[in-house]
Order: C-alpha cells, then sequence, then structure tokens
C-alpha cells in the first residue's frame, strides 16, 4: 500500500472509530429521547432517488451511524421545510441557517451549522449564445422557466414584467432550453449542470456574475436538541474527505468546495 493510501486507511478508520463511539456518548444525557431526525430536502441529480447522485453518497459516508441516535428520509422540498418546522429534534440537508430562516421563518440564532460542503448559487441560466443576462433587465420581455413551488424571491416584485412557465422539474426546463422553447430558465450552479451532464442535455450558460442567491451548504440543526456531538462526527467527515479528495470524488466535477 502507498504512503496515501495507508494515510487515508488511517482517517477513514479514525472516522468510523468515532462512529462507534458516538452512541455511547449520547447515552448519558440523551437516553430514552427520539433519535435527531435529519430530514434530506430532495434534490433532483443530487439528492434524489439514485444512489450514485452526489449528495447521496455524502449522506451514507457520513451517516453510518447508530439509528437510535440518528435517521435520515429524504422529502419533495416543500414538505421537507414543513417537516423540519415541525419536527423538535431534527437537522436539516443540505442547507443554510440564513437559507432556513428565509424559507421557514426560524431565526438564525436558533440554528447550528456543521462545516460547508460546498458552494451553490443561482442564477438566470440560457442557451449558449443565447442573450447575455447582466441585470434582472435583460429578462424583461422574456420567457423564463421555473419549477413549480419555487419562487426567484429577489425577483418577484417584477413577475409581471416577464412570461413564466411552471415545469416539474429542472430536467424539462433544460430540455427546452435547448429546444429553444423558453429564453432562460431559474437555475442553480452546480445542479443544473450535474442534471444537464447526467440527462445529456446541452449544458446552460449564465453569467456567474449575476447572482440571485449564493450560500455554502451544510447540515443544519436547532439548538437545544443535543445535536452539537453528532455535528462534531459530520465535521470531521467532511474535513478528511475534504483533504482526501473523496468530497470531491463524490460531489462530481462541478462541485464547487471552496468558498468564494
Amino acid at each position: 500500500m502507498t504512503l496515501r493510501g495507508i494515510y487515508i486507511s488511517l482517517l477513514v478508520g479514525t472516522a468510523w472509530a468515532l462512529a462507534g463511539w458516538l452512541p455511547a456518548v449520547l447515552a448519558d444525557d440523551e437516553a430514552g429521547q427520539a433519535p435527531i431526525a435529519i430530514i434530506g430536502a430532495h434534490l433532483e441529480g443530487r439528492l434524489d432517488n439514485d444512489p450514485a447522485s452526489g449528495y447521496n453518497r455524502l449522506v451514507k459516508y457520513l451517516l453510518p451511524i447508530d439509528q437510535s441516535v440518528a435517521v435520515f428520509q429524504r422529502y419533495p422540498l416543500v414538505r421537507a421545510l414543513r417537516q423540519f418546522e415541525d419536527t423538535k429534534r431534527s437537522c436539516l440537508f443540505p442547507a443554510s441557517a440564513r437559507a432556513a430562516q428565509n424559507l421557514i421563518g426560524i431565526p438564525a440564532e436558533d440554528l447550528v451549522e456543521s462545516s460547508f460542503v460546498d458552494f451553490v448559487s443561482s442564477h438566470v441560466m440560457v442557451k449558449p449564445g443565447g442573450p447575455f443576462i447582466a441585470d434582472k433587465t435583460d429578462i424583461y420581455g422574456r420567457t423564463i422557466a421555473i419549477q413549480r413551488g419555487v419562487e426567484m424571491v429577489v425577483l418577484k416584485d417584477d413577475y409581471d414584467r416577464f412570461d413564466i412557465i411552471r415545469t416539474p422539474d429542472d430536467q424539462t426546463a433544460l430540455k427546452m432550453l435547448q429546444a429553444g422553447r423558453i429564453d432562460g430558465m431559474y437555475g442553480w450552479n452546480p445542479d443544473a449542470l450535474i442534471i444537464a451532464t447526467k440527462y445529456g442535455i446541452e449544458l446552460p450558460d449564465f453569467n456567474p456574475d449575476f447572482i440571485l442567491f449564493q450560500t455554502t451548504t451544510h447540515f443544519v440543526c436547532k439548538k437545544g436538541i443535543g445535536a452539537e456531538r453528532l455535528l462534531n462526527l459530520i465535521n470531521g467527515r467532511i474535513a478528511i474527505a475534504r483533504r482526501t479528495g473523496q468530497l470531491k470524488e463524490m460531489l462530481g466535477p462541478f462541485a464547487r468546495l471552496e468558498k468564494e
């Protein structure tokens, strides 16, 4: 075995040892309590029905622990947000405290985040060679696809200035964009690129400087539920995966692993 292989084995072995140790550590002050619900928000191409999708692989790597401590369940986005809001002992992934506050209204100071996983941002995406979107006025009078249940919050007051087509998913919007049936779509970087590649669709183009929303992704938990020790375990494993290159391998070539 190479020195790098030995190094990775030692790091992974340490993480697994911590996983076995965690239930015993939590037992004293959390005995008899319901396990923490790790609520996954369904994301097409990233956290979906495909076990090979990036976030699915990450969750499996991060949470091979006793289900008396934590249980993972994936839900459609809107239901995931509602479940997180209504479930006292719960965490949400992928999310950030700021995004949870904006979407649900839970104050960010009542939440605790894990280390960040990756960096994501939303844009108005166009067909390669399509109109350059420098600012919001460039979409006035155009037809833009937005997924059902999703809003472009920062442009909501301008909805009457352009036409909106609601699509069931980003795959549909990407196909419509490729066919020239719409002028643009609301999409996320890198999510839209991952979906396009998976289904053999032309990669969309976008202006990286015209950002509608941007955030790092985390496991976000409610304070006061004893999640801090669980997050410490998750943080350790994220750090190992980042150092060894496993995180990039799991999340794929479009993943942005550095804060921007």
